[in-house]
Order: C-alpha cells, then structure tokens, then sequence
C-alpha cells in the first residue's frame, strides 16, 4: 500500500512538472521592466518604457479582446531596427524617427475605452509588465506623472525611470 502511495505521488509530480513545463511562458518568459503612459500639459500623450536591459523593438497600443477568434483592436503600433534597453518614450503624435509607425489609428474617445500597452522583443519571449488603463485615466493625468499596472496606478515619471520591476 505505501509503494502504491509513493508510486501515485510520483506520477502526478511528473505530470504536474510536465505540464508546467509544457506551457512555455510560465517557466521561460522574461518579463521585466515595464510601460506607461504619460501626458503633457498640452495634452500630448506619450508611451514612457523603463526595459530594464531588454532590447525592445516593437511597442502597441491595442484594444480589449472582445472576441477570442478575433485579434485585439490596434490603435498604435511601432517598431525599430534598433532596440532600446534603457528608458526611451515615444510621443503618440510625433514619434522619433527611429520608430516605425506601422499603425496609427485614433484611440477611443470614450472615458471607459480600454487600452492595453505593451513593449516587446521581437522574436524572443521577452517583454516588459504591459498596462491596461482606460482613456479616462490618461486624460486625468497631470505632466509627471505615469499609469502604470494592470490597475492603473500612478507613479511619478523619477521613480518611472527606475529600473524596478513591478510585481504583478
């Protein structure tokens, strides 16, 4: 009976062990850093991201995923021949030149709109801690200050250059 026990123990620790692993991003992904958004006085709107060491070239703005056979709506969506790995913005309006406008579409206009901002590495499971705000909070912020998070905290645009990593 206790080699029986032992046996069953065993079997489900490798099928739990399997199982994790076989999920990939759980185990693999490298998720540091992080990305908000940012708002002058003039009401220009910026997408500030700390990489902490990643080397990110791709930078969205998409909607909320409203039907899973569907991809989320992209309001913005940038990219670079060469990676940024310290803190960098790009202005929603009048990007660098360095970045690639591959889409740019209005965001929504309604307060509870969602956005969903992520910075990536191309090709690699590697990104920073993603935002997900709506336009009403961005359009409340006062210049120096950043939302950030999956619940729209705000950090002031110092403690933003940082490199920390949120926990989640």
């Amino acid at each position: 009976m206790n080699a029986l026990l032992k046996a069953a123990s065993l079997g489900l620790l490798c099928v739990t062990t399997t199982l994790l692993a076989g999920c990939g991003n759980l185990i693999t992904a490298d998720v540091r850093g992080q990305v908000g958004l940012t708002r002058a006085n003039d009401g220009a709107i910026s997408i500030v991201v700390q990489p902490c060491g990643l080397e990110i070239d791709l930078v969205t703005i998409n909607g909320p995923l409203k039907n899973p056979s569907v991809e989320n709506v992209s309001y913005r969506r940038y990219s670079t021949e060469s990676p940024e790995s310290d803190f960098f913005r790009i202005d929603l309006d009048n990007p660098d030149e360095k970045w690639i406008v591959e889409v740019s579409d209005p965001l929504p206009e309604y307060a509870n709109g969602m956005l969903l901002v992520s910075a990536w590495v191309s090709g690699k499971d590697a990104q920073v801690h993603q935002l997900t705000t709506t336009v009403g909070d961005v359009s409340e912020l006062d210049e120096g200050w950043v939302v950030v998070g999956r619940s729209s905290s705000l950090q002031t645009i110092e403690d933003f250059h940082q490199c920390r990593t949120p926990v989640s």
